[in-house]
């Protein structure tokens, strides 16, 4: 494929993921359960690591709530699948980020800014259990173009 091809191909692909996101992380439904704003912000937030995890395993190994287990297999699994593209497309994309070195603070920011902006417009949690798998998840992602990067350089380069 012609290098300026690929890359069009790769911004759009970038587009389409990035409105995918922004309307699954912004433009969903708040959760009102009254109160006034400070108490939804007080309620939406997580700073103990794992406990989201621990509290979501616990509800599918245990099938403790029936009604509540896709909940948690779309939680622990969605937030992890959901950033695998972002670990692939953020080095196609940007190559000031093709190292580990570089990949992980600006992927561990932008995932602290979505959560931070989840936060604040009441549009999901501030959990530090989504920066952990996000960040597994855009991990996963880079593991992957690294692999077939290296594989695509090696066999026609």
């Amino acid at each position: 494929m012609v290098r300026g091809t690929y890359k069009k191909v790769i911004r759009m692909v970038c587009i389409v993921y990035a409105a995918f996101m922004f309307y699954f992380l912004f433009l969903r439904n708040s959760f009102n359960i009254g109160g006034s704003y400070w108490e939804h912000l007080a309620i939406n937030i997580n700073i103990v690591p794992f406990n989201t995890i621990r509290q979501m395993v616990y509800l599918i190994v245990n099938v403790s709530n029936p009604h509540l287990l896709p909940y948690a297999v779309i939680n622990l699994f969605g937030n992890v699948v959901g950033f695998i593209p972002f670990g692939i497309l953020l080095p196609c994309l940007l190559k000031q980020v093709q190292s580990i070195k570089k990949f992980l603070p600006y992927t561990v920011g932008v995932i602290i800014a979505i959560e931070l902006v989840q936060l604040l417009t009441l549009r999901g949690s501030c959990d530090i259990d989504d920066l952990i798998l996000n960040t597994t998840g855009a991990l996963i992602g880079y593991v992957l173009w690294r692999t077939v990067s290296r594989w695509y350089v090696s066999k026609y380069e």
